[in-house]
């Protein structure tokens, strides 16, 4: 007959019993005071270096810090455990900087994963143009109807000296010349 080994904590080696255990969201068992002392100092599971994140905030922390590095992984190893919910706007917040800073993997994965979380899709258009990056551009454009923001897209890729992008709305027919001239036309008949 085989003898079962009693399970460990490999905090401090001693043999876990049903009282007091603490099982981390990774599944690992640890005796809870090991695991509350160990968890003061360190957000990962000591066994198997899955992060373990105590509150919500800590989180959202994490995430915006993943998504503003560039991170893929990271982004993705944190919302397999938590999802983010933006009840104050914080996630639209960060995925405009991720858009911001030309993050496209990222802001593919969130929109794609986490679609109903994100809303202020006008921002978003916005930050792609100011961004300089057609694909981020492309890719919102195929994602949400950015008729009402061409406008917007042209205004900030013309502020920023990105041509390319105001040339791919008009290799599109998604903008004519006339939309481009439009506000000097006004100016000039204001002026008359």
């Amino acid at each position: 007959s085989i003898t079962m080994e009693p399970e460990t904590c490999s905090l401090c080696d001693l043999p876990l019993t049903d009282v007091n255990v603490a099982t981390l969201e990774c599944k690992d068992k640890f005796h809870f005071l090991c695991a509350f002392d160990y968890m003061k100092c360190s957000s990962k599971c000591p066994k198997c270096n899955t992060i373990i994140i105590q509150d919500d905030s800590n989180y959202r922390d994490k995430l915006h810090e993943y998504m503003n590095a560039g991170n893929l992984n990271k982004v993705i190893e944190i919302t397999e455990i938590w999802e983010p919910d933006n009840d104050d706007g914080q996630e639209d917040d960060a995925l405009v900087e991720s858009i911001a800073k030309g993050h496209i993997e990222i802001v593919k994965y969130l929109i794609d994963n986490f679609q109903q979380v994100f809303i202020s899709e006008g921002i978003y258009f916005s930050s792609a143009a100011s961004s300089g990056s057609l694909k981020l551009v492309i890719y919102l454009l195929d994602k949400y109807d950015g008729k009402d923001y061409y406008p917007d897209i042209v205004d900030c890729a013309a502020q920023k000296n990105y041509p390319h992008i105001i040339q791919y709305l008009l290799d599109q027919d998604l903008i004519s010349v006339r939309d481009l001239i439009k506000p000097f036309i006004r100016v000039r008949a204001a002026d008359d």
